[in-house]
């Protein structure tokens, strides 16, 4: 008898976005499936699943199942900046949302532990409708409104990945290039208190080479990865080191930690933990 499962996930990030993202690397999707959201973004590699394409590539090295796989997501955002008194950069209090989007993902075994993958995803948002509010001094603990900045904005960016995925003795080792494209738009109306008003539009198109990357190796009951993301003038490279140690006391569950160095030059760490609360479910419902 054969059984098709169907699961569904729902989990929730967060991340940083703001006005002047606009114009240059937008929204960047901090995870491309539920189990890496629900673990704060982790490239940490998850076994028989497609999504690995775009996280570490390296998970889907011995998978002995074909793997369709779907997600999506909707991204609320606020932003809400007010500088000291002497600033003249913009005070700003936006709240808003992007269009859903999502990534597609499909992954065959090809035998002798060799998979094949290939998917689509988001990879990037540059959707807003904000307002600025610049402000000049007049005087000591005095500033008056200078110029409100009204913007809407929108555009995305994309990337077509192929993947391929095998082991070489204890390590797995898996890259996906592919095409990172999109295009957007965004126009800006400025009005001076005193002096002319403005408009400002601006468009822009996208297409370079991307490639994602893995290596993975399990040592006693600790699992080694590292992962990398090439970026472009649109999209910051990123590479990851991290290590998740199964506990006998978790019964199933984990305990991890990941650095990872953004666009050559931004630390990142991140710790994060799964708790066996579907192992306890198992055994109670037994």
């Amino acid at each position: 008898m054969r059984t098709l499962a169907v699961l569904l996930f729902l989990t929730v990030s967060a991340f940083s976005y703001g006005f002047w993202d606009l114009s240059e690397t937008g929204g960047r999707t901090q995870s491309f499936s539920p189990f890496s959201a629900g673990l704060g973004g982790t490239t940490l590699p998850q076994n028989n699943s497609s999504f690995s394409i775009f996280t570490n590539p390296s998970a889907l090295a011995g998978s002995e199942r074909v793997s369709l796989a779907f997600s999506g997501w909707a991204t609320g955002w606020r932003e809400e900046i007010t500088y000291h008194y002497t600033c003249v950069e913009p005070f700003r209090n936006n709240i808003g949302a992007m269009s859903p989007r999502g990534s597609l993902t499909l992954s065959v075994p090809l035998g002798k532990g060799f998979t094949a993958g290939a998917g689509i995803s988001t990879v990037s948002q540059f959707q807003m409708t904000a307002n600025a509010y610049e402000y000049v001094e007049v005087a000591y603990f005095n500033r008056k409104l200078w110029r409100t900045m009204v913007t809407d904005a929108t555009g995305d960016l994309n990337e077509a990945l192929l993947s391929i995925a095998g082991s070489i003795g204890p390590v797995k080792l898996g890259i996906s290039p592919g095409l990172r494209f999109g295009s957007g738009e965004s126009t800006t109306y400025a009005h001076r208190v005193t002096g002319p008003d403005s408009t400002f539009f601006d468009s822009w198109e996208h297409s370079s080479f991307a490639c994602r990357g893995g290596a993975s190796m399990s040592v006693g009951n600790t699992l080694l990865y590292s992962s990398f993301t090439t970026g472009d003038n649109r999209y910051n490279s990123v590479m990851s080191v991290g290590a998740a140690a199964s506990l006998s006391w978790l019964e199933g569950g984990f305990l991890g930690t990941e650095l990872s160095l953004l666009d050559g030059d931004n630390l990142k760490m991140l710790a994060f933990t799964r708790f066996p609360s579907i192992v306890y479910l198992r055994q109670h419902l037994e």
